[in-house]
């Protein structure tokens, strides 16, 4: 009778139909936890900083952790985007849902032999902030820095987009300021005014001037140690930065200042890929 064909199938057939439905179930709820929209019309900016095979501070990831943070992110459904996506949403273009931008601090060598190999597999272009005093000199930096050489290799491969961490500012004054935001000592003075204006102007027209010949457009900053003033992002824009980076934590909206955009650090060690999602949860509320 026909309620009873399916029961008179070969065994092997049954088998198969089976296997074949449980996989399109699968399938369906796999692209529906991949769809999840945590949020739309906004970008999470993670910050890095070295990657090492070995655990060498706060700021420290190896290059497995970093591989199962990207992994695990792209598979809740996370979507990767570069510098250059991030410039058109801040002028009004879309996103993907669940945006996310991946940022590097510091111009390490680290970034090109460990990261940027990680960063490839996982189709992930970083921005990387580069401290131009040491491209000529990469030894004299506390942990290598890129060579020009490298700088060369990742742009011509567009493997990273790179921009400014200053020049030769990414030093401190004292624990709360840096040679950013607070005044040195002129032959045993305070800066007036004019003269730590002039400072700025000029570490800011070396830093452009070095990275444009690297093909980079210069329009991007990141504040070391997220130390400013109500004056520095005026004079940044003077020198043609349109963007300015902090390591505030926060999610990225249409009513971020651009001067003023926020960060949420997945550099360290103990940023399991489940505390970089809880993390970015955490900011959208």
């Amino acid at each position: 009778m026909p309620q009873h064909r399916f029961f008179a199938l070969p065994s092997l057939v049954r088998y198969l139909f089976v296997v074949v439905l449980l996989t399109m179930l699968c399938l369906a709820v796999a692209d529906n936890n991949h769809s999840r929209p945590y949020y739309k019309d906004k970008v999470a900016v993670l910050v890095y900083h070295h990657v090492a095979d070995e655990d060498m501070g706060s700021v420290t990831i190896t290059p497995g952790l970093l591989d199962r943070q990207l992994k695990d992110m792209k598979r809740r459904g996370y979507h990767f985007i570069t510098m250059e996506d991030f410039r058109r949403f801040t002028q009004g273009g879309e996103v993907p849902r669940n945006a996310v931008l991946v940022t590097f601090d510091d111009g390490y060598k680290s970034f090109y032999t460990h990261a940027v190999p990680v960063l490839s597999r996982n189709q992930v272009q970083a921005v990387n902030f580069i401290v131009t005093e040491f491209i000529g000199h990469p030894e004299r930096s506390t942990i290598p820095s890129l060579s020009a050489a490298e700088m060369t290799e990742l742009a011509d491969h567009n493997s990273a987009e790179l921009q400014c961490h200053s020049n030769a500012l990414h030093k401190q004054v004292n624990p709360k300021e840096s040679y950013l935001s607070g005044k040195l000592e002129n032959k045993g003075k305070p800066e007036t005014d004019e003269e730590y204006t002039s400072r700025i102007r000029q570490d800011t027209l070396s830093c452009s001037t070095e990275l444009k010949r690297f093909r980079s457009k210069a329009d991007a900053y990141a504040y070391p140690y997220g130390m400013f003033n109500a004056k520095v992002p005026g004079l940044l824009q003077e020198g043609g930065f349109r963007y300015a980076f902090t390591v505030q934590p926060g999610i990225v909206t249409r009513k971020t200042n651009w001067m003023e955009i926020p960060r949420i650090n997945a550099g360290s060690p103990f940023m399991t890929p489940k505390r970089v999602h809880k993390n970015i949860m955490r900011k959208l509320h």
